[in-house]
């Protein structure tokens, strides 16, 4: 890759991985909104999906492992919380689907593609800062 290429996909990240960090947060309910429009505004009621905050593990857990960035870890750490405290079915296992803006299950069944999703997250966020519950 030559380094304007380089620079531009660095600048491009940045500006992604800010937009989700300053407009998706939930500093009502926690996690992550689970729907806003192309004018920002949030549906602060909207379901919250599981495919999408492992995705948000991921990434903020990438973004860290790429950048070393604290606060990409901090988003990433707030998205393992809230994947552990809401999504994960502890007493049948796997993932629910979603769960309402208040964290209750609202489509309990498992699907295998969340599930997957939650373990590319999971395994990523492991490696970002080793916390072994990521690994339960």
């Amino acid at each position: 890759m030559f380094k304007p290429e380089i620079i531009e996909f660095e600048q491009e990240l940045e500006l992604i991985l800010d937009y989700w960090a300053t407009y998706t947060p939930d500093n009502r309910y926690g996690g992550f909104f689970g729907k806003i429009d192309h004018n920002n505004l949030v549906d602060m009621q909207a379901p919250k999906g599981s495919v999408l905050n492992a995705r948000i593990l991921w990434s903020f857990s990438a973004a860290y492992n790429y950048q070393k960035n604290p606060k990409y870890l901090e988003l990433a750490k707030r998205s393992f919380d809230y994947i552990r405290n809401y999504f994960i079915d502890e007493i049948y296992g796997g993932v629910f689907w979603t769960v309402d803006y208040l964290g209750l299950p609202l489509d309990a069944k498992k699907q295998i593609y969340a599930l997957a999703f939650t373990v590319y997250g999971l395994a990523e966020y492991y490696r970002a800062c080793e916390d072994v519950l990521a690994l339960s």
